[in-house]
């Protein structure tokens, strides 16, 4: 398997930052780019060139999930109906195929464990990434929140790999908030290496975050 950059970003807002995120993607030319947040209506265009755009609108629009790809050896996959926000694709890699799922939870509530559980026990090997809004020391935030215990509960309990950037994601606008990971990756069963970076463009909250696989012989 050679190796496939993919693009994550919690947009805020995909229209008012459309133009600096397709300079953005023709410089890194990413295989696969995961949006959140998307805030798009049903009736309003987001093609960029050279990628196929695949939308998953719902209401409100705030929570819209999508995915843009320019590789022909992708397709969709029809996800179970669950409270949390989230689209995913086959990716072909040699013989095989690997589930990818673009998810998004909401900061209200209790994390729905139970529900990535059910998402990511769907078929392996399997990567979710997002904007998971669960804080915790094991991926670098500086402080641990009860979403955060949940989510690495989950994790340890279903032998899962958590993938994270060594830098914060996430830079709030209110003073009395401290900048986070927010936007992580959870796999299960992965034949290959994750590498994750943060790149520092973009004028949304949330930092483009790029998530490299790699063979393993490497």
């Amino acid at each position: 398997m050679d190796d496939f950059c993919i693009i994550t970003i919690n947009i805020r807002g995909l229209k008012r930052r459309y133009r600096d995120l397709t300079a953005f993607l023709a410089a890194r030319r990413p295989h696969i780019v995961l949006l959140q947040e998307t805030l798009l209506s049903s009736n309003q265009r987001a093609a960029i060139h050279r990628y196929i755009l695949l939308r998953a609108d719902r209401t409100p629009p705030a929570q819209d999930t999508t995915i843009y790809v320019r590789s022909d050896v992708v397709r969709e996959y029809t996800l179970p109906d669950v409270s949390v926000e989230a689209q995913a694709i086959l990716v072909k890699f040699g013989a095989n195929e690997l589930l990818l799922m673009n998810a998004y939870v909401s900061p209200q509530g209790q994390l729905p464990a139970h529900e990535l559980q059910r998402l990511l026990s769907l078929r392996a090997p399997t990567l979710l990434i997002g904007d998971l809004n669960a804080r915790h020391t094991a991926w670098l935030c500086p402080a641990t929140s009860h979403r955060g215990r949940a989510l690495l509960r989950l994790i340890q309990q279903e032998n899962l790999s958590p993938h994270h950037p060594d830098e914060p994601t996430f830079y709030p606008a209110v003073s009395n908030d401290r900048p986070s990971v927010l936007d992580v990756a959870v796999g299960r069963d992965l034949p290959f290496v994750i590498h994750i970076s943060v790149h520092h463009q973009l004028d949304s909250d949330h930092l483009p975050v790029e998530v490299e696989y790699l063979p393993r012989c490497r």
